[in-house]
């Protein structure tokens, strides 16, 4: 045994606990990913990545039993560092209980169902309870079988986040960032759109000889969930793109000036979709100053109705697909996901959904549109009958 490598491990698995519980006592522990901790995490995953490539996998032979545990912990902590992970799976002598948690939290963070129901997240109804389990009818038996004790159900974590929807955006979206082998953007579409529209950010849009790669967007809800959707009081002929399957094109005239683009998002029938505000021109940029010759390169895309008259988007694009190529608008994932993320209310959206954050953006980027908030407008002016989810 190496009694200074088991040291070592033993003060990096304390640091990690000491921090860990400090935020559990002061209630920050569940609400979102504290950077104290991340900093911990990340530290500690360099260090042991380190020490394997130095000696191999610190087991109970080279670390002792404590030292080998205290090293599965931190594995099992370093969710900023998926690569260990896969690496400590295929590599690491690990015991059957240390297995089927490292497994469990590689399946949950690359949202693949897991086996031994040993991951935690908020459910719908803001309790913490057993991410989706692949086989829940012997999840029982699967688990006595190495030693854990029965499934618990929910878990006393105190009160969710105050907007779950938002929450778990963030949560996917930096999951992404960090390396994890998430979903693609076809699948994620099928999911609430504000994970959809968290998704959409970075990846890139081309349409008529021009491609934007998507700095802004904004989330919008079906049916009676959110009134500051098209599609709050149900369908219209206009709208029944947002009624059909996820991935599809919803194009709408605004203020009888301006096209805007949307993508549909989740299954049919939910009538939901993302706005996409804006974006930064990375080819076809000449196409995009024909077309807009007043605008500056930064301003090419910069606000809906801008980013849809680069792409030369008009209503005859509307419900079309937008993931297989076949359509005149090709959604494609991001080469580099971005890490960074922000978001608050939507812009022009007035009444009791003024306030709801779900416009999402990459911050730091010039591309992105100045939020406004609702003002009315003259009514003498001729202006569509339906409410405009951006005056851009």
């Amino acid at each position: 045994m190496n009694p200074d490598l088991r040291d070592r491990l033993l003060t990096m698995a304390a640091e990690d606990l000491r921090v860990r519980d400090h935020l559990a006592a002061t209630g920050e522990l569940y609400d979102g990913y504290h950077p104290d901790m991340a900093a911990v995490h990340d530290r500690n995953a360099r260090e042991l990545t380190a020490i394997m490539d130095a000696h191999g996998w610190p087991g109970p032979e080279l670390a002792g039993t404590d030292g080998a545990e205290a090293a599965w912990l931190i594995t099992q902590h370093a969710i900023g560092a998926p690569a260990l992970q896969h690496r400590v799976l295929a590599e690491a002598d690990l015991t059957p209980r240390q297995r089927a948690y490292t497994h469990d939290r590689v399946q949950f963070f690359e949202r693949r169902p897991q086996t031994y129901g040993t991951q935690l997240d908020w459910t719908d109804d803001g309790v913490m309870a057993p991410w989706t389990i692949a086989d829940p009818e012997n999840v029982h038996r699967l688990r006595a079988e190495i030693g854990l004790p029965p499934l618990v159900e929910t878990l006393d974590a105190g009160p969710p986040p105050a907007d779950l929807h938002t929450h778990r955006a963030h949560a996917r979206y930096w999951a992404r960032g960090a390396g994890w082998n998430t979903p693609p953007i076809a699948e994620t579409l099928d999911e609430h759109t504000t994970i959809a529209a968290a998704m959409l950010l970075g990846c890139t849009v081309t349409a008529n000889g021009v491609t934007i790669r998507l700095t802004e967007v904004e989330a919008y809800a079906g049916v009676g969930e959110d009134p500051g959707s098209h599609t709050h009081r149900g369908p219209t002929p206009r709208t029944a793109p947002m009624f059909g399957p996820s991935g599809h094109t919803y194009v709408y005239f605004t203020y009888g000036v301006h096209w805007c683009l949307n993508i549909t998002a989740r299954p049919t029938g939910h009538a939901s979709g993302v706005l996409l505000r804006a974006g930064e021109v990375i080819d076809g940029i000449d196409t995009a100053r024909a077309r807009r010759p007043r605008s500056t390169d930064r301003d090419l895309a910069r606000g809906p109705a801008r980013l849809a008259r680069a792409l030369d988007i008009t209503g005859a694009d509307t419900g079309t697909p937008a993931l297989d190529g076949t359509g005149p608008v090709h959604l494609r994932d991001p080469a580099t996901p971005p890490t960074a993320l922000a978001n608050g209310p939507r812009t022009g959206i007035s009444g009791t959904a003024a306030a709801t954050p779900w416009r999402f953006w990459i911050p730091g980027e010039p591309t992105v549109s100045p939020y406004r908030a609702h003002t009315p407008r003259n009514r003498s002016r001729a202006t569509p009958r339906h409410r405009p989810e951006s005056t851009a």
